[in-house]
């Protein structure tokens, strides 16, 4: 083997470890995908997926409600990555993807979208953080896709 072959090799080594510390540690989202890896042990092997749950519109709320108490009981900050929808619990975590530019943003549910406004089609109310994370502030409503975090065990190794 050649210098020139050991050190493309040594570095191509590198970079899958680099990867794998990276990607495969507790709580990082690799921002380009829909993928977010919780944990890997060797203990208990798991992976979260976020899949597809729901298709609709959003918009977006700021200042108006800014300080007020939500739904969960937690005080609502604009300038945090938060939402409202109708029926997903309080504390998930949800990806929310903007299908005009494709940006996403997760965002933690912790008030209720009033009845009122389901019946148009909206299906999440987005802080002003999480819209401006999606580029929709001008818009001020889009069409997105909601994605939720589903785990699936791996297997064993032998």
């Amino acid at each position: 083997m050649t210098i020139k072959q050991l050190f493309v090799l040594s570095f191509l080594c590198l970079c899958l470890i680099g990867f794998f510390l990276g990607y495969a540690t507790k709580g990082v989202v690799n921002p380009r995908s829909s993928i977010k890896i919780i944990e890997i042990t060797k203990i208990q092997k798991e992976i979260w997926i976020a899949e597809e749950y729901q298709r609709g519109e959003a918009t977006w709320y700021g200042e108006f409600e800014n300080g007020k108490v939500t739904a969960s009981g937690q005080v609502f900050d604009m300038n945090e990555l938060t939402a409202a929808h109708a029926d997903l619990p309080f504390g998930i975590e949800a990806l929310v993807k903007n299908r005009k530019n494709g940006k996403k943003v997760w965002v933690i549910i912790t008030d209720r979208i009033p009845e009122k406004y389901r019946a148009s089609g909206r299906i999440i109310d987005l802080s002003f953080k999480a819209a401006q994370e999606l580029d929709m502030i001008k818009d001020g409503h889009i069409p997105i896709t909601i994605y939720v975090l589903k785990k699936y065990g791996l297997r064993d190794e032998k």
